[in-house]
């Protein structure tokens, strides 16, 4: 194989990778805007704050594996990446975020539930002995 060619593969690997991580990456903050609650505007923020940081990290990997210069099939691998990500994963782990916030829910309810009817039956027995020593 050329020499000249094994940099160039090098770039598309590369390339590749970070359109799979770029997606993997806001899936996870995804999970963690789901996991959170934050506010709408909070989320868009974050969205803005993401890609440019996502941007930023592209344009530096493609400085340092190809000396600054872009190149149409690097960009096409990271957008490539992106699909094949996208592909493979459909939103599993947005999916997966939603439904351990709904069981978390669940739990803090039946928590809630828990600990009002331990009051409650600590009121009743703290009546029920007012109510003892009344007699007495």
């Amino acid at each position: 194989m050329n020499e000249a060619v094994l940099p160039e593969l090098l770039l598309l690997g590369v390339s590749l990778l970070a359109g799979v991580l770029c997606l993997l990456g806001y899936d996870l903050l995804c999970l963690l805007r789901i996991l959170s609650g934050i506010p709408v505007w909070l989320e868009k923020l974050t969205d803005v704050v993401y890609w440019c940081a996502a941007a930023i990290r592209v344009f530096i990997m493609i400085h340092d594996y190809n000396s600054g210069v872009l190149r149409a099939y690097s960009l096409l691998a990271i957008l490539g990446g992106m699909l094949g990500y996208r592909a493979v994963m459909r939103g599993r782990l947005c999916a997966m975020g939603g439904k351990i916030k709904k069981e978390l829910q669940k739990k803090r309810k039946q928590g809630k539930i828990k600990r009002r009817n331990k009051k409650q039956r600590k009121s009743e027995d703290s009546g029920d002995e007012d109510r003892d020593e009344q007699k007495a």
